[in-house]
């Protein structure tokens, strides 16, 4: 049995067990059993909505060290071997006991503190700038490092995208809850320049998204809001160019070979988007904290360029699928769970 400890709350985002869920169902095609664990019953909901079994501590999610005793019950009692732990609030205590009863992988993206787990895996564009080689070098701690481990969804696998000459569609996506509204401020912007204003521009709407609100849909025929999405590489591929907030929507679009722009409005988006950038492949527009109108004038700078430079997206796209090319989950549960 192998155990997935993770959480999904107003503060921790959907995307932490999304990851979960990728790795989870490629576990499971590999007939091993997966049991989710969390704090409360949001994320044990969630985990049963796809089928997987799932058990609340009824703890506190960010006081994870309170849970060690109850969490040590549930794995001798389900005789768990293998503990998949993503959370940003561990601590170094919290796996020192738990290794004790099973042995540990880790998801990282921030590199808090040394780990001290069996396998630590970081699939960020990033990774190279916490030198886990060195760091974890006199340990027996496992890596799985780089995108070619991104854990993406089963849509996301081997995608034939072919780039066409004429940018017909843009697509924005901001994330769940869009709190600076930039896709409505950016939706206006695009329309506004009479360079673009006859391009379709295809807007995900998150949950919390309100840009129903804010904009009138009735005057701008080449707006279409889409909600609930199902096949999310369905639409990125319908695109020419994707404008999106620094996270892992920028691998799915890799692994769709989609020329893309990205932007960010929160700290834990920056390492990302600026490593994309610093690799050529996906121009990192700003942080739209550090002034909106900024943030739109390059992101509309950087779609006119791919609006002209029809081979540069050529050349882009096919980088970005050949950093990404949506087997990741493949290659962790081969590396990880097949041993």
């Amino acid at each position: 049995m192998i155990g997935i400890r993770v959480d999904v709350n107003e503060t921790i985002a959907t995307g932490h067990f999304m990851r979960c869920l990728s790795i989870a169902q490629g576990i499971r095609n590999s007939n091993i059993d997966v049991l989710f664990i969390s704090a409360d019953s949001r994320t044990s909901k969630l985990a049963e909505y796809y089928q997987f079994q799932a058990i609340q501590l009824n703890t506190i999610w960010d006081d994870m060290i309170s849970e060690v005793d109850i969490l040590t019950k549930i794995i001798c009692k389900y005789r768990i071997n293998k503990l998949v732990v993503d959370s940003y609030y561990v601590t170094e205590e919290y796996f020192r006991k738990l290794s004790e009863y099973v042995k540990l992988i880790y998801i990282d993206d921030i590199n808090k503190f040394n780990y001290p787990v069996d396998v630590l895996i970081n699939y960020n564009a990033y990774f190279n700038l916490f030198n886990y080689s060195q760091t974890y070098k006199e340990t027996n701690t496992k890596l799985i490092l780089g995108p070619k481990y991104a854990p993406l969804r089963n849509e996301f696998r081997g995608i034939n995208y072919k780039a066409n000459e004429i940018v017909q569609n843009i697509l924005i996506t901001t994330g769940g809850a869009d709190t600076y509204e930039v896709a409505v401020h950016l939706a206006k912007a695009i329309i506004k320049d009479d360079r673009l204003s006859q391009i379709n521009i295809h807007i995900i709407a998150g949950r919390y998204s309100k840009i129903t609100e804010k904009v009138d849909l009735k005057l701008y025929s080449n707006i279409r809001i889409h909600k609930n999405v199902k096949n999310m590489s369905d639409l990125m591929k319908q695109c020419d160019i994707a404008v999106a907030a620094g996270g892992s929507t920028l691998y799915e679009l890799c692994a769709c070979g989609v020329p893309s722009v990205s932007f960010i409005f929160a700290d834990n988006q920056a390492f990302g988007a600026k490593a994309f950038d610093d690799m050529n492949l996906i121009p990192f527009s700003g942080d739209v904290r550090n002034g909106m109108d900024k943030c739109l004038e390059k992101i509309i700078s950087n779609i006119q360029y791919y609006i002209t430079n029809y081979e540069i997206r050529k050349q882009k796209s096919r980088a970005m699928q050949l950093l990404v090319d949506g087997f990741g989950v493949d290659r962790i549960v081969k590396d990880v769970f097949c041993l």
